[in-house]
């Protein structure tokens, strides 16, 4: 019986050490074998300077990087840990700017990024926050519907979830009256700071995708889902979808000035067909959704990006802006 307690102890000491160390050193903040010895005795656990030098090395031989500073007194911190400060950093940043997470969400993500560092590079960490998104999800179940939307993946069943817009009072409504969609999801995709949801919409009949912060908490129905059609290439559509806005998918031709070779291969990669014309300009071809968002997206750049083929897209862009500038005339006279 005393065998045993000994072994407990020796287990517990162990892992009072781990603790310690991973909370509390890093490589500006290392711990003598005096400190070790004065938080054990804190804890209760009376021991010796070769008794702490021994459990090191079991932690070592144990796969637990613990970088020993010899010297007149040994000093120890904690080495390599399963993510670093820049990692952490970045990671910490990404939660921060993302509009899918919200305030409340986003702080504690925050808290436990911070609890795998030690509570000083936590403190450095938190000095150095200054980047906040402005807009955030208010969807607080958004973690809640991706986990179920994954086990129906999961699981090859089908899903049923309301969608919802807001009022000019700026009140959740729902979308078509309420009406319950069901859908086969076949796959989540992250884009742009938002997840959605593709899969096979029964109202349709077709392949489409929504808005995931859009919906409510979904069911799970007993229903499996519709096989993937034979034809449908999951990462061509992701690829051809333009902010994922449906709309009729076409080949364009754009002419851009030379200035805008960043911005087409941030938005249609390396691998994008484009052409010389001149000194000043270069051609792209690209297959994207026609939509009011692609015509946005080219209207930005106020001319250094323009729509050059096909004649029936140039037409459907031109109306678009003759028609907005005919309300902002009206608009104009009525305010005289």
């Amino acid at each position: 019986m005393q065998q045993e307690n000994t072994i407990t102890s020796g287990k517990d000491r162990l892992l009072e050490i781990l603790s310690l160390l991973y909370e509390k050193s890093d490589e500006n903040h290392q711990l003598s074998t005096n400190d070790i010895l004065n938080h054990l005795q804190t804890r209760g656990m009376l021991t010796n300077r070769k008794t702490v030098k021994n459990d090191i090395e079991i932690l070592n031989k144990h796969g637990i990087d613990i970088v020993i500073t010899h010297g007149l007194s040994n000093t120890y911190f904690m080495g390599d840990r399963i993510f670093q400060m820049p990692e952490i950093k970045m990671l910490m940043d990404s939660v921060m700017s993302s509009r899918a997470i919200t305030e409340h969400k986003s702080e504690v993500l925050i808290d436990k990024l911070k609890s795998l560092v030690s509570v000083h590079q936590a403190a450095e960490l938190s000095e150095s926050m200054c980047f906040k998104s402005a807009i955030k999800s208010s969807n607080e179940n958004i973690y809640y519907i991706v986990d179920t939307i994954h086990n129906a993946i999961k699981l090859n069943k089908k899903i049923q979830f309301r969608k919802y817009d807001y009022n000019v009072l700026k009140e959740r409504t729902y979308r078509d009256n309420g009406k319950l969609y069901v859908v086969s999801p076949y796959e989540l995709v992250w884009f742009e700071d938002r997840y959605y949801l593709i899969g096979f919409f029964e109202d349709s009949g077709l392949v489409s995708s929504t808005r995931v912060d859009n919906i409510e908490m979904p069911t799970i129905l007993i229903e499996d889902s519709h096989a993937i059609p034979s034809w449908f290439d999951m990462g061509e559509y992701v690829l051809s979808m333009f902010k994922m806005y449906e709309g009729p998918m076409s080949e364009v031709e754009l002419i851009c000035e030379n200035s805008m070779m960043r911005i087409i291969l941030d938005r249609f990669g390396k691998n994008v067909e484009t052409s010389v014309i001149n000194e000043e300009h270069f051609k792209v071809k690209v297959t994207v959704s026609i939509s009011p968002t692609f015509y946005g997206w080219v209207f930005q750049f106020g001319g250094m990006i323009r729509i050059s083929s096909p004649k029936t897209v140039c037409d459907e862009y031109l109306n678009m802006i003759e028609q907005n500038l005919k309300f902002i005339t009206a608009d104009k006279g009525r305010n005289q």
